[in-house]
């Protein structure tokens, strides 16, 4: 049994102590909600030294920070930051990125990333499959069935797509028939979780074959429950799945997350009450695990930076407005504003203007004040990209402790063959890591 862990580590109990320290003492840098940056003064927690050595770095020097360049000139407690972030890094395998054709009938409605996905987890499938003989897949989260359309195309494998959503499953269906009519593959609407153990079992043991579990971009705990479900169904003796949107696991009260921690590992540190651990692996933390990688902001030229760090502040003076008068105002619109280019912070004042139902005589102040406090606070937008190349720093570490408790509680429960592996390009897919479980 192979731990999931970083180099100089054997067991996981001391790697979950080390990082939880790590995250712990550097908590300032993630664990807030990004419109708050400007009302819990959280640049003024960034060292003086620190910001003074990252200000200074060229366009080229802070995109390569997040991946571990370190200056002989920075101060020993930002050299140490950058120590723990590559002792902590898990060493990952990496798939072949090998793409496979797509048919015009399944490529129609994907977009070139989508398509990268579906191609690459089912590359990734079928070479999995092959070791074992396995030839029947039940796909969690199945959508609107393409990654199943495109086994089942190239690979002729017996697919159950498990859905919730039933008119995404009358599309899939209809999507099959109009590019193959086949009982080989089945959309059935299913709100999974540990109550549906015997509904997936009955309909795999209808055939009773070796099954190969699959989940593309499966969120929060639908990846959990696919992780309990694959190791309490008997016919289920392989996993593949790709995670994604790790802060949108549910809570228990106000902090607690129902399935995170999941391993006892983990758990038992985590409960301990000096720790505080439930104050910083937090709803940000999680959110933190679900953002982009170092993969894009790599490549970010120095106008993508102005662009991110002004709409990253024009959202925090938004946010200190409200916070200054006291308001609780209602959106009109799901999105405070439009993800758009905006080069100009009126364009973006009148646009969350629009977003909110504010009384008439309330919006002219709201314009004057908002456009004062954009005026005090437009010169922090370059410390607030050295914040966010910070948080960059450490998202690998945040996402792969994550996946390190998955292991762990695989592990724990007797499953040995596990593995992390890089599936897809994470400049163009972010959620990029496949965990792989076999029994």
């Amino acid at each position: 049994m192979k731990a999931v862990l970083p180099p100089t580590y054997t067991e996981y109990a001391s790697y979950f102590n080390d990082a939880l320290r790590f995250l712990r003492d550097y908590s300032w840098i993630y664990n807030f909600a990004a419109p708050h940056l400007l009302v819990q003064n959280i640049l003024e927690k960034i060292p003086q030294d620190w910001a003074f050595s990252l200000l200074s770095l060229t366009n080229e020097e802070l995109n390569e920070f997040p991946q571990g360049l370190v200056k002989d000139s920075w101060p020993a407690t930002l050299v140490s930051f950058c120590y723990w972030c590559k002792k902590l890094k898990i060493p990952h395998q990496e798939s072949i990125h090998q793409d496979i054709d797509m048919p015009d009938k399944i490529r129609r409605g994907l977009n070139p990333k989508k398509q990268h996905e579906v191609t690459s987890m089912a590359k990734l499938v079928r070479r999995k499959c092959s070791t074992d003989d396995i030839t029947q897949v039940l796909d969690m989260g199945s959508g609107l069935g393409y990654l199943d359309q495109l086994l089942h195309h190239h690979y002729g494998y017996n697919i159950i797509g498990l859905e919730s959503e039933a008119d995404r499953v009358m599309t899939a269906t209809q999507r099959q028939l109009d590019l193959c009519p086949t009982p080989a593959v089945k959309h059935v609407i299913c709100n999974i979780s540990l109550d549906s153990k015997c509904r997936i079992e009955s309909e795999l043991n209808a055939t009773a074959s070796d099954t190969c579990m699959v989940g593309l971009h499966i969120c929060g705990d639908l990846a959990v429950t696919a992780i309990q479900l694959f190791m309490q169904i008997e016919v289920i003796k392989l996993m593949i799945i790709v995670p994604c949107c790790y802060h949108k696991m549910a809570l228990i009260g106000e902090k607690e997350f129902a399935n995170f921690p999941l391993s006892s590992s983990l758990n038992e540190l985590y409960k301990n009450k000096f720790c505080d651990c439930q104050g910083f692996l937090s709803r940000p933390f999680l959110r933190l695990a679900s953002q982009e990688t170092t993969s894009r902001w790599f490549h970010m030229s120095e106008e993508k930076h102005k662009e991110h760090s002004e709409n990253l502040m024009a959202r925090a003076v938004l946010q200190l407005c409200f916070h200054n008068g006291g308001m609780i105002v209602k959106k009109k619109k799901r999105r405070v504003v439009r993800k758009t280019k905006r080069t100009e912070f009126n364009s973006f004042m009148e646009d969350a203007i629009s977003r909110f139902d504010l009384a008439a005589e309330h919006v002219t102040p709201f314009r004057q004040e908002m456009a004062e406090l954009w005026e005090q606070h437009k010169s922090s937008c370059r410390l607030a990209e050295v914040l966010t190349a910070l948080q960059m720093a450490i998202q690998n570490i945040v996402e792969s402790f994550v996946h390190a408790d998955w292991v762990a509680y695989l592990h724990e429960h007797g499953v040995t063959s596990v593995e992390i592996v890089k599936v897809m390009d994470d400049a163009l897919s972010p959620r990029c890591w496949a965990l792989i479980a076999r029994k």
